[in-house]
């Protein structure tokens, strides 16, 4: 998967976050951080990811990296 600087990316760790994330065009990168039900596409386990995912896209890396650590949310088949 191939993020680019144009990409639609939110990213929340609680619920005033989900109408942020059900507001956002269906390809761009929603994210939630942290346990709990979601409409985000994906999910991160905590900040350390986080950390993680945007040193990967500073420097200009693909989210491939991301596959094995990070996982789509249960209601959603897409991966980081």
């Amino acid at each position: 998967m191939m993020w680019s600087l144009g990409s639609k990316t939110a990213i929340g760790d609680d619920l005033t976050d989900e109408d942020m994330f059900t507001g956002l065009p269906g390809r761009a990168y929603s994210i939630r951080v942290g346990n709990g039900p979601t409409r985000a596409r994906f999910h991160l386990r905590g900040s350390d990811e986080v950390s993680q995912l945007l040193e990967t896209l500073i420097d200009g890396e693909t989210l491939e990296k991301f596959s094995a650590q990070a996982s789509a949310c249960p209601s959603h088949d897409a991966h980081l």
